[in-house]
């Protein structure tokens, strides 16, 4: 497993995916070589099978959150928004109180996600549904100056012109 690990660190994935898939045939048990195994699958252009692999993660240790994270992500990345944006729910439902809290890494590539979706919506012309995903990305990240000046783009073009000054406002000077 260390090998194995060294290897995924390394971005060695051929190396790292033939010791997984060792351990996995050994002791099908530990969700950190699923999530590894979907990881590498993903940088594979292999989505599906990634998606299977979080699941198999997910299915053995339901809180772990980088599994979770990367399935959000790859089901973004497949354009499954609303299956994403479930599985990113989960991952609010963890920040309840009593919960332990995201990290700060965690966080931000949360917020790339719901940013990248709200691009994705403001390219289509969906102005209010992409403000909705900018706000969610500020609502974990709100020192992003780029988030900012996005929302302030999305609601100009909806009219919107105090929420988009507001928000430009915000870009130039982000919350300490």
């Amino acid at each position: 497993f260390q090998q194995a690990t060294a290897a995924f660190d390394a971005a060695k994935y051929e190396e790292a995916e033939a010791l997984l898939l060792q351990i996995v045939g050994r002791t099908p048990t530990y969700a950190n070589v699923f999530n590894m195994l979907g990881f590498i699958a993903s940088q594979r252009n292999s989505p599906e099978k990634a998606v299977t692999l979080f699941r198999r993660a997910l299915s053995l240790n339901p809180k772990y959150h980088e599994a979770r994270l990367n399935l959000v992500l790859t089901l973004a990345d497949m354009g499954a928004y609303d299956q994403a944006a479930q599985e990113a729910g989960s991952l609010e439902d963890l920040e309840a109180p009593g919960a332990p809290r995201l990290s700060l890494g965690v966080r931000g590539k949360l917020a790339n996600a719901h940013a990248d979706l709200g691009r994705k919506y403001h390219a289509l012309g969906m102005y209010a549904e992409a403000i909705q995903e900018f706000d969610k990305a500020l609502g974990l990240c709100p020192n992003f100056p780029d988030l900012h000046n996005r929302r302030a783009v999305s609601c100009r073009e909806l009219g919107q012109y105090a929420e988009a000054k507001a928000s430009l406002l915000k870009a130039l000077r982000p919350e300490r």
